[in-house]
């Protein structure tokens, strides 16, 4: 219950609103994001504390303690692949792997709050990535702002401004991908060319917001129900 209460508006909650009650936690970020993916073999959706055990223990370390998990996802069909890492244990952000293109995309409910963390949670995820050999070659990054090829990866963020929806955000960005993975349009191009026009209606307000709040609450109690 204490999960599931992050994600309720907070008119529906007396006695709100201390901002932190609104953040969500790591077990609803990942059981979101599996939701939406459920049974789509060409997809993986990474733990939510997988960051945080690479960043611990160094990547050597992880490696031999992760053994299992790496030898899965190595030999696994998957194309795509989805990290949500929180940094700075307030902010939620999401790793978009596109194995085929060998490249990562980075997305946030923020123009890059933590740019130095960014660039670590970039630059880590990269090297076991390609050490392992789940990418062939090296990773190419795409950071918020950045223009490669063409493609423009800038979004529309002005509703989380009190950056309490990044978790939401997280979770509505997945959302708008997997329709297009749905549809075979999986590439960079498609992805920020779908999710600019998607996303614009959604992420323009603080309102559009705790509405898509209230959708996920929906959606994880008809899930327990079945």
């Amino acid at each position: 219950y204490k999960d599931l209460k992050s994600l309720m508006p907070k008119e529906h909650v007396k006695d709100y609103y201390r901002p932190t009650e609104a953040w969500l936690t790591g077990e609803i970020v990942e059981a979101a994001l599996k939701l939406k993916t459920d049974g789509n073999t060409s997809v993986t959706v990474f733990s939510s504390y997988f960051y945080e055990q690479l960043k611990r223990a160094g990547q050597e370390r992880y490696i031999q303690q992760h053994k299992k998990f790496i030898n899965s996802l190595v030999n696994s069909k998957t194309n795509i692949a989805f990290i949500p890492v929180n940094e700075k244990n307030n902010h939620w952000i999401l790793v978009v792997i596109l194995r085929d293109e060998a490249t990562l995309l980075l997305m946030e409910g923020n123009q890059q709050l933590y740019p130095e963390e960014n660039e670590r949670v970039v630059n880590q995820i990269s090297a076991l990535l390609e050490t392992i050999g789940f990418i062939k070659g090296k990773i190419k990054p795409m950071f918020p702002g950045d223009t490669i090829d063409g493609v423009e990866s800038t979004l529309p963020v002005q509703a989380n401004k009190d950056n309490q929806n990044c978790g939401v955000i997280v979770i509505k960005y997945v959302e708008e991908i997997m329709t297009l993975v749905s549809n075979e349009m999986i590439q960079t191009s498609d992805i920020y060319m779908e999710l600019r026009s998607q996303t614009y209606d959604w992420n323009i307000s603080e309102n559009s917001l705790w509405k898509i709040r209230r959708q996920f609450l929906t959606e994880f109690i008809r899930q327990r129900r079945v």
